[in-house]
């Protein structure tokens, strides 16, 4: 219930403005626990290549969690002055629907995943959602080229390709 609750834009606007994120720009999200099972270290290196080929401007990736790659994700991202990429460590349940909300597309690409409660959550907030098949909750929350995309676990062309196909 928490997440079908729907805030306003001018909150939304001041979320994306405490991240420093342009309100014209497009918001990938991820939530959950940065480890390698989750990953995440595929999704940044996706985001990069789709920065690199496409030339998109405005494309930013938010990170909200924590976990044993926090510190080397941001060592990635800073080695690569990627000023796009935003870290949020901790957020009270109460507030995540914001973040959710003030989002474009959401991103779970694990290798495994006993339920995946981030993608109820994502699918409540009404975000296109790009997972897997590893993600047990992704078959009930998740419609093909409907809602978004379960890809194989580990398929990072079919990550690049969901990506793509949602921020076009």
């Amino acid at each position: 219930e928490l997440f079908f609750k729907r805030y306003n834009n001018i909150e939304l606007s001041k979320l994306r403005q405490k991240l420093n994120i342009p309100l014209s720009a497009i918001v990938i999200l991820y939530v959950g626990r940065l480890m390698k099972e989750k990953g995440v270290k595929e999704l940044l290196a996706t985001y990069t290549e789709i920065l690199a080929e496409y030339k998109i401007d405005k494309l930013y990736l938010v990170y909200l969690g924590y976990g044993p790659l926090l510190e080397e994700l941001k060592q990635i991202v800073s080695r690569a002055g990627l000023k796009t990429v935003k870290f949020v460590d901790f957020v009270p349940h109460k507030q995540l629907p914001k973040y959710y909300q003030m989002a474009d597309i959401f991103v779970s690409f694990s290798y495994h995943d006993v339920w995946g409660y981030t993608i109820a959550e994502a699918a409540a907030s009404g975000l296109p959602i790009i997972t897997t098949e590893a993600v047990a909750s992704a078959k009930n929350f998740v419609i093909n080229n409907f809602n978004g995309f379960i890809n194989p676990p580990g398929d990072i062309n079919a990550l690049k390709l969901s990506l793509v196909q949602l921020i076009k």
